[in-house]
């Protein structure tokens, strides 16, 4: 469950989200099901000489956080050679957003620093 802060509905708890054990393995099959469909889309500009941007949002503040998500994506393209110039992970949990960079220069880093942007 978790607090809804939008001020629609008073603070009342809301289930989110019912998940056995294996998170973990849904997770990594989200993210791979996620990259199949952005990645070509991406890779049509790239060969026409655009730079690429793969945002991934999420707005799961029980189950998920830039660490597990950027471990899932690391993970997802170990596979692939198709990877974006550039990957953010956004989390828009709350009114005031954070934007993570895992991957820099082709080199995964759990300690991300956040950008702050307020919607």
């Amino acid at each position: 469950m978790h607090w809804q802060d939008s001020g629609r509905h008073d603070g009342a708890l809301f289930l989110s989200r019912a998940v056995g054990e294996n998170i973990e393995d849904l997770r990594l099959v989200r993210m791979r099901t996620a990259l199949s469909k952005k990645l070509p889309k991406l890779n049509e500009c790239a060969a026409d000489g655009d730079t690429t941007f793969l945002i991934l949002e999420w707005h799961d503040i029980a189950l998920s956080n830039q660490v597990v998500i950027a471990e899932a994506l690391q993970a997802a393209l170990a596979d692939r050679v198709d990877w974006p110039d550039y990957v953010f992970l956004a989390d828009t949990s709350s009114d005031q957003w954070h934007f993570f960079q895992p991957l820099i220069d082709g080199e995964f880093s759990i300690d991300m620093e956040y950008i702050e942007i307020g919607r």
